[in-house]
This record gives structure tokens, sequence and C-alpha cells, in this order.
């Protein structure tokens, strides 16, 4: 589920997958290397600080704020390479679990995002299930069935569907409709209502599979609207507003950014993630922003958010550097974002999804941002000034990566994405006032220390 970061598996001294994205679970074919005893599962990790320079030689030296320049090349966590808050450390060996799964079928997908009607008197769940075929079908062919069951808050079921499944596997799909739902609400604001879906694959009433998804029915909007002259954004001038609604309601989302818990990923349990958000809430916040230095948080964090009403400010994993566009590297990012998209996106306290930490505003401090109307430009060759190629990562990658796991029939995204953090979508200034999210970098450096409230 995941390998940090440069790796090469053997299974039984036959090579069967190599990974250099740490962000990305790889599945392997394995059954015909398999022994009745004594298999030997070999991982070979390579360095990521030499991976990244010897990418940098052939490709270029990009500006960053932290770390070492090479980290733009590498997808790994970047704080593991140093930051203005930690040191540098860079980890290596499998993050997340390894496991072998031996069932003729597997649930590969289960897209769920749930929708709530406009006047909050109903909410329709569409799902989509994908079925995927891992070994031969047995020799009898006996049928498989899924089966969907819908929990009220309470625990009740309050609706079950049960659908045939062929033995090659397939896609299933199925519709609930709920009327006046007990509805999800960020804290502070009511209650966290979350209904429990649980989809279960079986063959003769053997459990082949199972996904258990707890959905929190909410209607969010990002609000970006005109704002008149005013003191807001000065006499003179105008600007957009940029806040969040829940259920119609506006949300005061103060809070702060989420840096990982520690530096060694694998220490971090969910009692302590627990422990860490609840100290978040006896703060009074009502949202947090995770920080596009860190990784793709675990389960443990998304579904306490769930529990506690704490929004998320999801960046994808790129911070403070001018990130390369390569077709290499973008079928790489798309991959990625295509793994944190399935993995999250019913997760009621999931507000936004932001390209990247800062990268605007280093490229604008470079001289190689003009602004969202200007072209983006080719990648440098070695040797040349480094350009802003990375534009196309948050311009043209992540979004289509969206619109293929996190979006309706219609196309369009079940949660809002913002290119950037700081971003603003008109001016060449992504720390502009008057329209978009801001960094207010003015209180770190001091510029605010004397100004009168």
């Amino acid at each position: 589920d995941g390998l940090d970061t440069v790796a090469t598996v053997f299974l039984n001294g036959t090579l069967v997958l190599r990974s250099d994205n740490m962000f990305v679970p790889r599945r392997a074919a394995v059954g015909p290397l398999l022994r009745p005893t004594d298999n030997e599962l070999l991982i070979l990790f390579e360095s990521a600080l030499r991976t990244g320079r010897e990418r940098q030689a052939r490709a270029g030296e990009r500006p960053v704020w932290n770390g070492d320049p090479s980290r733009v090349y590498v997808r790994k966590a970047q704080v593991h390479y140093g930051w203005d808050f930690g040191p540098a450390l860079l980890s290596a060996g499998p993050w997340r679990p390894v496991r072998l799964c031996a069932r003729p079928l597997c649930l590969a997908d289960v897209h769920v995002v749930p929708e709530v009607a406009p006047d909050l008197r109903s909410a329709r769940i569409p799902i989509v299930v994908h079925v995927e075929a891992q070994a031969e079908p047995a020799v009898d062919g006996a049928p498989c069935e899924l089966h969907l069951t819908l929990r009220a808050p309470g625990g009740e079921r309050i609706q079950h569907r049960q659908a045939r499944v062929e033995a090659r596997g397939g896609t299933i799909g199925d519709e609930l409709r709920l009327a006046e739902p007990s509805l999800w609400w960020p804290r502070g604001y009511g209650s966290q209502a979350l209904y429990t879906l649980e989809v279960t694959l079986q063959q003769r009433g053997e459990v082949l599979d199972t996904r258990t998804l707890r959905l929190g029915l909410r209607r969010l909007r990002l609000v970006e609207e005109p704002l008149g002259p005013g003191p807001r954004v000065g006499p003179n001038d105008t600007g957009e507003s940029f806040y969040f609604e829940v259920n119609g309601q506006p949300i005061f989302c103060g809070g702060a950014n989420w840096i990982p818990a520690d530096l060694l990923t694998t220490r971090v349990t969910p009692a302590r993630i627990a422990a860490l958000l609840d100290e978040a809430v006896a703060a009074n916040m009502t949202m947090l922003r995770v920080w596009g230095g860190g990784i793709y948080e675990d389960d443990a964090f998304y579904d306490r958010c769930d529990e506690l009403g704490l929004l998320v400010f999801q960046d994808f994993l790129f911070a403070c550097g001018m990130y390369p566009a390569h077709d290499w590297f973008r079928s790489s990012v798309a991959e990625e974002a295509t793994a944190a998209a399935r993995r999250l996106r019913h997760h009621a306290c999931l507000a936004l999804w932001a390209g990247n930490n800062e990268d605007y505003a280093i490229a604008q401090s470079n001289s190689a941002y003009g602004g969202p109307a200007s072209d983006i430009p080719a990648p440098a060759g070695p040797g040349e000034r480094a350009r802003f190629d990375g534009r196309r990562l948050y311009e043209e990658t992540l979004p289509a990566a969206l619109r293929a796991a996190d979006a309706g029939p219609d196309g369009e995204l079940h949660h809002p994405y913002w290119p950037g953090s700081p971003y603003s979508r008109t001016s060449s200034d992504p720390n502009d006032l008057h329209q978009g999210d801001r960094h207010i970098w003015e209180v770190w450096h001091q510029p605010m220390r004397g100004v009168a409230i």
C-alpha cells in the first residue's frame, strides 16, 4: 500500500514490480510464483537523494524553498528533505502494509459520493462498484453476489440491495435515496451524523471481500462572489469572496496547517492522531489544511475528522518548489492523484482539493510566473533557467485525474479544486489581497507587529 520510495520488488527471485512514487499503491500478480512454503519477498530500496540528484543532473536544477533542490524530481514526502520546522530525515522502507490477496474476485473500487438536494430535504447516494477477477473462476462456476447495506447513524439497517456478479467481474451501479436525511455539519454548527454503507462480495455465503464506508450527508460549496468597494478591500477596489458554505450556512474556517505528526511516519498510531485532532477541537478549530509538503494522511485521520466535524483543506503533495512537468513525471502524478481521490472522496470532512503549497509564489519570486492568462512554458533543458512548467500539473494533470476519479456523470467535480495555495484566478500575484486565498507571512516576518487592529 506504500513503498518509500525508489523500490524494486522480487518474489522468490523474480522481479514483480518497480515503484518510485511513495504515494501510489502497487499491485502485482504473483500466483504462479508462489511456493507452498518458504516464500521470499525482497524489496530493494535505493537512495531517494541520489535518484533525485541524478534526475536533476539530466534535467536541470530548479528553485526551492527548504531542502535539497533535487527533491522536486522525487515523489516522496518533501518534508523529509528538511523544512523550517524540522530536520532532514530521508526515510526508506515499506511505510504502509504489504498484503497478499488470495480470492477469485475483489472489490477493486467503490465510488460513493452522496449528494444532498438544495432544499436539504432529500439525498441520493450513487454507488459504482468495480469488481475485478484475480484468479480463474471456480470449476463449478458458483455465482457471486454483491450486497449493499445502508445503516442509519444509530446503526439500524434502513436499506439493502443485492446484485449478481459475473465470474469475470464487472461494474455494478446502483443508487440509494433518502427522504429527510440526518445532515452532517462542521463542528459548532450542528451534529456529525454518519451513515454506514457496507459493501460485501459473497460466494455461497462466504465473504470474498468487503468495504465499509461512513458517509456524512452534507451540501458544500466554495463561494466566490463579487464584493463591492468598501473597507474589506479598500475604498476604490473590488474583490471576490473565498469562503465555504455547508448546508446553506457560511462557515468560519478558523484552524491550522496539519503537518505529519512524525517524520518517521510508521511511528504514528491512530490513537496519536485522535489525540492531536481532539486538541484541535479543544482549540475551537473548524478546518485543518493537510499541507502539501507532507503525506496523504492515514484513514484514521479522515475518519476522526468526520466524527469531530473538522473540515479538511487537502493539498496535493507539492510544496515550495518549481516542479517539472515532463511526461514521465506527469504520468506518476496522475496515478498519485487518482489513488488519493479514490481513497478520500467519500469523506464528509473533505472540503477542497488544492494543487500545491506556495508553488505559484516561488515561481513569482523567480520572475517565472506571469499570471493565469500567461502561456504554460515547456520544461527547460539542462543549463537553462528553470521555467514554471509545473503549472501543467496544477492546471491540467490534477484536474483531469479528479474528473476521472471524483466527478459525477455530468463531469462536475464532487469537491471543489483550487490550483494552488495561495492562488488568484486573475492576478499575477498569487497572494493578491482581493481574490482567492492568502498566506499571511506578514505575521511571521513581523510587518504587522506594530499594526493597531
